[in-house]
Formats: structure tokens, sequence, C-alpha cells
């Protein structure tokens, strides 16, 4: 691996040579772990979530949108095939600069693979642009750099520097797919920045992006988590999109509508938006129910709910049937000065008895609708089950062989 870079003929990337040296050409696009030495071989440190249980820190997005962890993956190949030259690589990328010198996809894509630093990223922004400007006019395949680029960003927690590639007119084309713009959107909800992300997905708008389920997820959110007038019609004008694209909206995505609904005293527009839910089987949904019904002093539907709870007679999708305390609040606030319902039960024995029985959560509603999803494919922190497996009655064997198995 010492000589590769004396190997490399002209016009062939570092990483392309390297991989026909080792064998190993398709490893990026595969995504495979490589087998060699670790990441920070080169003594440089990155804040990585790669330890995290669920891949990455995120708020909104589930990581197959995101891709972070695949995004690491190809990150720690592209080490191993140049280990111990990093360093050298970059400072290739910069005299090709300064000598202007032809950018070549395979030039950007390896050096954004190898970033490590924030320093390093201002390399990257000042290769995006020239890559651009000599490319801009050709046709590069399937591959797009908008979405490689935001996760390099998201890496790095440089959420101004990917906000200015975003919006920035020169680049329309290089970032002119969704999943660039819901990256960097995450990535500003996450940092608590909301007004800069209603822009972003404004901006999005003004290009003529076309709008996805997990944008009107992260809009709507948004719209929730600015509370104000304002937001309020842009959730609006969002759902008004998707019902006129006939475009589908995620339960969640009603679920922040409803809220930002109730916040601002528009509880008839709440209830029909709570109507249109399809499958309104989760613990959210459960809790919006009450909540509305307490709101409206909708006494027989809120006792009901209750008493479903109590009796376990709720939709099996919900695997643990809680109601937030503060929701209870408002339950009992509208129960106040009543003793008894119409069937001549003692309502704080009722009250008493979900208590009791562990259906009263101390976890704020905001924090129950803000939580982050779980992903809907498996990231590699746990082996798949096998079909027919069961987690009892094994048969006896070494219990090697029972691991390998499960």
């Amino acid at each position: 691996m010492g000589t590769l870079l004396r190997t490399a003929r002209p016009g062939m990337s570092l990483l392309a040579s390297g991989a026909r040296h080792h064998g190993l050409r398709g490893l990026l696009t595969s995504g495979a772990r490589a087998r060699g030495p670790p990441w920070d071989a080169d003594k440089h440190t990155t804040p990585s979530c790669w330890s995290c249980a669920a891949g990455a820190r995120r708020h909104l997005l589930t990581d197959d949108v995101l891709r972070l962890r695949e995004f690491q993956q190809r990150k720690i190949a592209a080490a191993c095939l140049i280990y111990g030259k990093r360093d050298s690589y970059m400072a290739l990328m910069e005299e090709k600069l300064a000598n202007h010198q032809l950018i070549l996809t395979e030039d950007l894509k390896t050096a954004v693979h190898l970033c490590q630093t924030p320093v390093d990223a201002q390399l990257i922004i000042k290769l995006i642009y020239r890559y651009h400007a000599e490319n801009s006019n050709l046709l590069l395949g399937d591959f797009k750099f908008g979405p490689l680029v935001c996760r390099l960003f998201y890496e790095l927690g440089m959420a101004k520097e990917a906000v200015q590639l975003l919006m920035d007119r020169k680049l329309k084309d290089f970032f002119g797919d969704h999943t660039s713009f819901a990256v960097v959107i995450d990535m500003l909800y996450e940092k608590e920045d909301y007004e800069s992300a209603l822009n972003v997905i404004k901006e999005m708008r003004q290009r003529g992006t076309q709008y996805t389920k997990d944008t009107y997820l992260l809009a709507l959110a948004l719209c929730y988590k600015l509370n104000t007038h304002e937001s309020y019609e842009v959730c609006q004008s969002v759902l008004d999109d998707a019902e006129i694209n006939v475009r589908p909206v995620a339960r969640r995505g009603y679920c922040f509508a409803v809220m930002l609904a109730i916040n601002q005293g528009d509880l008839k527009n709440a209830r029909v938006l709570y109507n249109r839910i399809l499958k309104p089987n989760s613990k959210v949904c459960l809790n919006l129910q009450v909540l509305l019904a307490a709101l409206t002093r909708s006494r027989a539907e809120m006792l009901h709910l209750l008493k479903s709870v109590r009796d376990g007679n709720v939709s099996n999708f919900v695997h643990k049937i809680e109601i937030c305390r503060d929701v209870m609040s408002q339950v009992q606030s509208s129960l106040e000065g009543e003793t008894c319902d119409p069937d001549g039960e003692d309502l704080q024995n009722l009250l008493g008895h979900l208590e009791r029985m562990g259906h009263i959560s101390a976890m704020p509603f905001d924090t129950l609708l803000c939580s982050k999803p779980r992903s809907q494919r498996n990231l590699g922190g746990q082996a798949p089950r096998l079909k027919g497996s069961r987690g009892v009655g094994r048969r006896t064997g070494a219990l090697s062989q029972t691991l390998l198995t499960e």
C-alpha cells in the first residue's frame, strides 16, 4: 500500500487505483465492512455516531432515509484502502485545486469518504464548487453527490455550512434531489434551528423539488415546534399540497398537525385533522384522542376511552397502553366537580385504577410525540431471527451453535 501514490496513473483516482491493486474495486459501492486498521489509523478524530445502537443520533427520520450507518461503512472501507496515505491524498487534492487541474468524479467521491474534520470539510466545499463548474453540463448517470455530501456534514455537525451549500442557487443541480433536503432539515431539527429548517422547506418549494412523505413529516414537525400563526398557515398549505397531489402523509405527521391546531386553539380543525388518520392504532393517537375529548368536553367519549384502557379494549398494535400525565391532568380538569359517570361508577376509583395498573406515564406528551422512530430494517446491531426459531424450548447443543443460529 505504501507504493499506492506512485502506482496511480494520471486521470485515475487514488481510490480506484488502490482498488485495482487489491481487488476491492466494488467495496465502496457495496457498503460492506472492510477488514483492516481502525478508522482513526491516521490519528484523526471525528464526532462519529457509529457507536450508537440505532446507527446515528436523529429525531425524525429513520436510518432507512438518512443512511448514515451505510455512509460510515463506506468511509471505513475508503480508509482501509489507502491506509497511511490519507493526508497525502488530501494534499494531492489541494494541489489539483491550486494548479487548476480537472477534478474527476472519483476524486471528489474519494475525498468525501476520507473527510474526517471540519478543516477537511472546507477542502470538500472548494472541490464541490470546482467540480460543479467543470461538470455542470454533463450527465453523471445515476450517481448523486448531494446526499453523500449532506450526510458528511450531518456526521460532522456542520449545519451552517450544509445550509449555505444547499441554498446556493449556483449548486441547484448539485443538490437537486429531495434526499439532500431531507438530511439537512433533519439535522437542523435536531439542533432546534426550526426557522432555518423552515426556510429550507420554502426553498425546496421554490425550486420545484417534489415533496415526499418524509418532507411532509419534517415540515409538519417544524410547524408544530414553531407554534406560531404563520407556521399554522404553512402547516395548512403543506397538507393542502399533499391532498392536491394525492401524496401520502405519515400518521406521525398528522399527529404534529393535530397538536399544532390544539395549541393554536382551533379544536374544530384539530378534530378534522385527527379523522384523516387512517390507522390511529398507536400510543400517540390514543393520547391525542383522549386529549381532544377532554378539551372539547366530550364526556361520553372520554370516559369510554378511559374504560377501554382500563379493560384492555384498545388496539393490539399498542403494546403498552399508557396515557401521559399531562394529558391526564387535562382529563381531571374537565371532570372537575363530578364524582360519578352516567353509569354510577366512581370517577376517582377509575382514575386511581389506571394509576395503580401503570397506565399513567410520567413522560410528557411532547416527548412521546417527538420520540425517535424505529428503523424499518436491520441495522447490524442484532442478527435477524431465523424464520421458525424460538426463544424457548431449544434443543440441547453447543452454546456456540445456538448463538450462530439465532
